[in-house]
Parts: structure tokens; sequence; C-alpha cells
């Protein structure tokens, strides 16, 4: 392996010098050659990522949260290089479903122990993803909460928005999804498609990041009472609620499937807020086991 390692340091708090000395340590005790870039804005990583990249570096490893995971990813993914992560986010949805602990330290032994997995890919609107998407109720928390809330009290600051929200429902607009495996269509105010079994922090979905297909969820009504109720639900029996569908809620596993909507809609992938045009269709596709993670689960 030769290793570029990108360390978010748009936010330092997340990488105190401390624990950036532990992780240098780590990789020069181990003999593999290795670079290290504190990257403090877009240019500044795509440039250290184009470098690597004629320089024969195949591993990048990306030290940050999932934020910090879909837009590196996005800017490598099409390199063919082989990814690492060492957890420094408030969630880290994608390094918890591989089972990358978030100790720093032990996440860079886990990285240099070298074991592939290969992960199932999203594509929408024109951006990969690893984790999740959503469409509607969920993604407009993440379109308009507060950054330097988000920052200060990350996950209460989620839920905090998410409340709010409830009482601006008119704001999001019905859809058609087309699923076009089982030639099934419905209308939707909300939907999420994840490729990993935990959503906010809940055990929603039997999904596995490599199994080739992800799981949809589509709430077909748009009231506040609708909403709580079904994630009441859905936390209460996780996964083994199976795959269903009732008056409220439409649940399936799927390969690609496509949204319209007559008006503008939310889009979010990862986490990260999904600038859309006004009456932009949306289409997803899974790409199976197409990206390569270093994980101690194969």
């Amino acid at each position: 392996m030769k290793i570029l390692i990108l360390i978010n340091f748009v936010d330092r708090a997340h990488c105190p010098q401390r624990l950036l000395e532990k992780i240098e340590h780590i990789f020069s005790q181990s003999g593999a050659p290795f670079r290290l870039v504190k990257f403090s804005s877009k240019d500044h990583s795509i440039d250290a990522i184009n470098e690597a990249k004629e320089q024969g570096f195949d591993t990048l490893v990306i030290g940050g949260g999932d934020g910090t995971i879909h837009n590196l990813f996005n800017l490598a993914f099409e390199k063919d290089l082989t990814f690492g992560l060492i957890p420094l986010g408030t969630v880290n949805a994608l390094a918890n479903s591989l089972g990358i602990p978030t100790d720093a330290e032990n996440a860079c032994r886990i990285i240099l122990k070298g074991a592939v997995r290969n992960v199932d890919v999203g594509r929408a609107a024109g951006r990969f993803f690893t984790c999740f998407g959503s469409v509607g109720f969920d993604a407009s928390v993440v379109h308009t909460i507060d950054p330097a809330a988000k920052v200060r009290w990350e996950r209460i600051a989620f839920g905090y928005q998410g409340m709010k929200r409830l009482f601006y429902l008119d704001d999001l607009a019905p859809f058609d999804i087309f699923i076009p495996s089982s030639g099934k269509k419905l209308r939707g105010y909300s939907m999420i498609v994840s490729n990993i079994p935990n959503y906010a922090g809940f055990n929603f979905f039997s999904e596995k990041p490599d199994d080739g297909e992800m799981e949809i969820l589509v709430f077909k009504k748009n009231t506040a009472i609708d909403y709580l109720f079904s994630a009441a639900k859905m936390g209460i029996s996780g996964p083994k609620a199976g795959l269903e569908e009732d008056e409220t809620l439409f649940r399936s596993k799927v390969t690609s499937f496509s949204i319209h909507g007559d008006k503008p809609l939310y889009l979010q992938l990862d986490g990260e807020a999904i600038p859309l045009s006004p009456g932009e269709d949306i289409a997803f596709d899974i790409m199976p086991r197409a990206s390569r993670f270093l994980s101690p689960n194969k």
C-alpha cells in the first residue's frame, strides 16, 4: 500500500494536535509509505488526491465525519483507489456499519492490516453515496439546519430541527416513485433509501453494505402524527418489520428507482444537502460492490 491520508482541518476540533501526532506515529512505525495532508478546502483536497494518484498512491485514508467521507469519496471514487476511514465525526455511520472502531488509533491499525471489503455504491443527481439518501422530510431537515448549531450541538441539533420541521410539512411536495424491477408505482411525500442498518441512531434496516441492493422506505402520508408513529414503529421493530406496505408506509428492496415531482424537492445523500433544479427528476442506481474499503469485516 502507498497511502494518502487526508485529515479534515476545516474544523480542527475533530482532530487535535495530540491525536494527529498519534496517527502520524502509527503510520510511521508501520513502514508503509504514506503522506498526511491536513486539508482546509475542497480545492486543497482535490490537488492532494490528483497529485497522489499521479505518484502511484493506491489508498486514500479519510479522517473526518460522514460529510467529509461523502465529499472526498465523490472526488476520488472513479480514480480506482482503496479507501480507509479514521472516524472523526459525530455519527460515523459508514465506519460503524463496516465494524471500524471509532477510536482513531485502532482505526489506523485496521487500515494497516489491509483487509478489503467491497461496498455497494449508490448514485443519484450526479453524486455517489455509500450510506443513505432521502427525499422529503428528512432531507428538509438537512437542508434547513443551522450549520453552527450542527457543529455545536451535533445530534441534538438534528433532533431539534426535525421537531421544528414538523410544523412546516406544507413545504413538502408529493412525488411519484417508479421501481423498474417490480413495476411498482406509488406516490409519497418522503423517502429514505439505505445501504446500512443504522439510520439516525436506530437500526431501522436489515441492509448489509455489500449485498448488492438497498432498502427503500416511502412515507405515503404527510402528517406529523404519521411520521412520529412510523418512526416509533420502526424504532421498536427495526429490521424485523420486514418488507411490507400499508396505508402509510411502503418498504422494499431495490437496485434502481426514479422519482418525479412537479414541484421542487429536497434531497440529501449521506447527510449532505444536494441542490436540485426545479422539476428535476431523480434517478437512483445501485452499483453492487463497486468500491473497496479497508475493514475488519469482509
